[in-house]
């Protein structure tokens, strides 16, 4: 599924909440289904980046595309870690598009859900003013 995609989180200090509405209602307005590309995520702070990719989803969103564990409790016991804990921050990942939990059936129980990658790489975008003035964002996701 992931093929060679690249999920970019691009840091602008200059993103306010009225330029992440501005994109919403020129969407709203002009019928357009989205303005803002699937693999862009603008934070407003290093802080907000590190916040949505710990070190602890950098490690699932890694093994997810090198294991490709058939569920979410053979992805815990890849990484040694409480299967809770891996589904909280799965949960997350799957919320911003980094990967997907697929289910085989309606039946299918929390322990059989399959972690998929959507991406094959992350990268963390940290351009120069000069950068973001030449090249504007369109459509602004801002957690």
């Amino acid at each position: 599924m992931a093929k060679n995609k690249v999920f970019i989180i691009q840091y602008d200090p200059t993103v306010t909440n009225h330029s992440l509405f501005q994109g919403f209602w020129e969407a709203v307005d002009t019928g357009k289904k989205s303005i803002q590309p699937k693999n862009l995520m603008v934070v407003d702070s290093i802080e907000t980046a590190y916040k949505v990719m710990t070190e602890p989803r950098m490690q699932i969103f890694y093994a997810v595309n090198e294991k490709k564990p058939a569920n979410i409790n053979q992805l815990a016991c890849y990484l040694n870690k409480d299967y809770a804990n891996v589904w909280k921050d799965c949960q997350v990942l799957a919320n911003i598009g980094v990967i997907k939990l697929k289910k085989e059936s309606k039946e299918t129980k929390p322990t059989q859900i399959k972690p998929v990658s959507c991406y094959k790489r992350i990268i963390f975008d940290f351009p120069s003013k000069e950068v973001l003035i030449q090249k504007p964002s369109v459509g602004i996701s801002l957690l």
